[in-house]
């Protein structure tokens, strides 16, 4: 849900840019890791917790490279796609903790 929520956030970009390869690389390992987190914790992986960590940190690189990459400038748009990165990663965090706990059997 966070990473639907980032580009809706976000406006449209400013002026003709071309979208450049080596941000879709990036957007596209985004995209892979929380399909792959999601998918993990459905299957009580132990490694979901740490796909979810990577998921957050790729959300929070998207959102340094898109005012880097000239699509967009600073603004308050930054700050709450910040805010939905870094609440994936400390959701993922915090369940590396608890993961064992949860997944114990007889529970």
């Amino acid at each position: 849900m966070a990473w639907v929520l980032c580009p809706a956030v976000e406006p449209l970009p400013a002026g003709d840019l071309a979208y450049p390869a080596w941000q879709a690389v990036i957007d596209l390992s985004a995209l892979g890791t929380i399909v792959l987190a999601v998918t993990l914790l459905w299957r009580s992986s132990r490694h979901a917790p740490v796909a979810g960590i990577a998921a957050g940190v790729l959300m929070a690189v998207e959102t340094i490279t898109c005012p880097w990459a000239g699509h967009t400038p600073v603004g308050w748009w930054t700050w709450v796609q910040a805010g939905l990165s870094l609440a994936v990663l400390l959701t993922a965090a915090a369940l590396v903790s608890r993961w064992p706990r949860m997944t114990a059997p007889g529970r």
